[in-house]
């Protein structure tokens, strides 16, 4: 059991929490939940450093970079991110946000989808080398 200055104790990270790490990005799409903002396509991040690492993952947290921002949030992984296929499945009412942030959001899926769509792609080589088996049937 928690004692009460444990249970009113305020969280040290929620989802407005931005961090600055030297950090690499995942080909791990997900939609990521902040305060006052519907889901958003985001990308999900690995710190360089392997004691930061670490710590986000003791407290089950996640870094995300959200599609056309720079900086980086702190998600809590099991309730503040879910896949970026569930983008039609369990999307709330967005027309309760202001136009900018519908269009915006918009704006962010399609990018998503193109960035997705672009590494789901056969390379060049690959294309080439299907093009060569077409053509010797």
């Amino acid at each position: 059991r928690k004692s009460r200055s444990q249970k009113n104790k305020k969280e040290k990270y929620n989802s407005t929490t931005e961090i600055w790490t030297s950090t690499n990005q995942t080909d791990e799409f997900v939609l990521g939940k902040v305060e006052g903002y519907p889901w958003w396509p985001a990308r999900v991040c690995v710190a360089k450093d392997p004691k930061t690492v670490a710590i986000l993952h003791s407290v089950g947290r996640v870094l995300i970079s959200f599609i056309g921002e720079q900086h980086l949030h702190v998600v809590k992984r099991d309730e503040e991110i879910r896949p970026f296929a569930e983008m039609e499945d369990k999307q709330e009412n967005i027309e309760d946000y202001p136009t900018d942030v519908i269009k915006k959001l918009r704006e962010t899926t399609a990018m998503a989808r193109r960035i997705i769509r672009g590494k789901n792609a056969p390379s060049d080589e690959e294309k080439n080398f299907i093009e060569e088996k077409k053509s010797s049937i």
